[in-house]
């Protein structure tokens, strides 16, 4: 029998990666993205859809194969919305949101709610780092990923499924530097392909997923020394970002 997996935001960057370790390793995936993969190696089922429509999630989760189950589910896709928070206008703020958070808990709910879960299933929430570092210049990309997490934990505890929650850094992929400030170096951002390797390795555990140990021990800062870290941020990250009009997502 097939072991199937999902992934939103499966064309490119770290779901890309998901996509391709897990066809490795023998799973049929289902991929959700509002842009088609390049290629289509065998096992990859593309399906097209804009995740900050919410309300047609309910047809999409009906229209899946009736006797297909999900053993690994990983919601990864996620948008952003960066510069001063003032600038950022509502209709943008409401992407953000509905595809990093309102998204990935209809999808949750629906999976579950249709039967469409095997039984300890592995859900997979990207995250963010920007939850311990408070995150200067995306506010609300940092609201959506702190809701995330905080959802994910809530799942954890009240379901039998295995629920891991990944904090990852910066990444070394068009996304992210699409949002990074003007001039930023990509040299000290992680593989997407080292990080997917890393979380699939812990896929059949709950628990917490950081990208790297330093990650890990910057968002430990964060948590125990927060005003330290929100001037770093401040002045590392958001006079840069201030400085150049907003970057928003290309098709919002």
């Amino acid at each position: 029998m097939s072991r199937w997996a999902l992934v939103t935001g499966g064309s490119a960057g770290l779901g890309a990666a998901f996509v391709d370790q897990l066809l490795a390793l023998g799973y049929q995936v289902v991929s959700l993205d509002r842009d088609q993969p390049d290629g289509a190696p065998p096992g990859l089922h593309a399906v097209q859809v804009d995740l900050s429509t919410v309300a047609a999630l309910p047809e999409l989760v009906a229209a899946l194969d009736a006797d297909r189950v999900f053993d690994v589910v990983v919601f990864n896709a996620g948008i952003s919305a960066v510069g001063a928070f003032e600038d950022i206008d509502l209709r943008q703020m409401d992407a953000v949101i509905a595809v990093n958070l309102l998204a990935p808990m209809e999808l949750t709910r629906l999976l579950v709610a249709g039967a469409k879960l095997a039984r300890g299933a592995s859900l997979i929430f990207v995250a963010s780092l920007s939850n311990r570092l408070s995150y200067p210049g995306a506010a609300a990309y940092a609201a959506s990923k702190q809701g995330l997490e905080a959802f994910a934990n809530a799942l954890r505890t009240a379901s039998t499924y295995r629920v891991l929650t990944v904090l990852p850094g910066p990444l070394d992929t068009d996304h992210a530097r699409h949002y990074a400030p003007v001039g930023s170096k990509g040299c000290k951002r992680q593989s997407p392909a080292a990080l997917a390797s890393r979380v699939l390795r812990r896929r059949h555990r709950s628990g917490t997923v950081y990208g790297t140990v330093a990650q890990a021990l910057a968002g430990l800062s964060g948590l125990v020394a927060p005003s330290v870290m929100t001037g770093l941020m401040r002045r590392g990250l958001f006079t840069k970002l201030r400085a150049a009009p907003p970057v928003t997502d290309k098709r919002m």
